[in-house]
């Protein structure tokens, strides 16, 4: 573990929302990945990937929340994606905006799952390719539209209190 990281909680999950074409910078999007973050930092420790670099036309969401851990301090041009990769490599899960960093976890066999809003912007084999290689490495990935995000809590919502009863 490189010795900056000896911070991180052992078990966490990895996290980066950033604007781009398929999640564009919009209210919605912005407080869907508020209440995606919130939500897993109350079940397990979150680590934000942000990097408060500009190094591309993607902008960070940046949401301060309770059992979020930061790493952007950390970040630098020419190591921040050697240590994003680290970080991820020993995450539960990576959730986030579907783009380069959903195909990472599958390499480390972490389970990936990120949100697009504007599906005229993502391309259909590069959709095949992700679900391919999670299949190659035997670990779940999967990119949903972000309006498939509250169906899927009323549907496990609606689950657990059949249980319950």
């Amino acid at each position: 573990r490189t010795p900056a990281l000896k911070d991180l909680p052992d078990r966490y999950v990895a996290v980066r929302f950033y604007f781009r074409p398929s999640f564009p910078d919009t209210p919605e999007n912005r407080r869907f990945a508020a209440q995606v973050i919130h939500s897993l930092s109350e079940e397990v420790p979150v680590v934000l990937l942000n990097t408060g670099l500009r190094l591309d036309d993607h902008e960070d969401v940046d949401v301060p929340a309770r059992n979020v851990y930061r790493v952007d301090d950390l970040m630098r041009l020419e190591q921040n994606l050697e240590i994003q990769t680290e970080i991820i490599s020993r995450a539960q899960a990576f959730v986030g905006t579907y783009g380069g960093l959903a195909y990472l976890g599958p390499f480390y066999g972490v389970p990936s799952i990120s949100f697009y809003s504007t599906e005229e912007e993502l391309v259909p084999a590069h959709l095949d390719v992700a679900w391919r290689l999670g299949r190659a490495m035997g670990v779940p990935v999967t990119s949903l539209h972000t309006k498939m995000a509250g169906l899927l809590r009323g549907m496990l919502s609606a689950h657990v209190e059949a249980g319950l009863s």
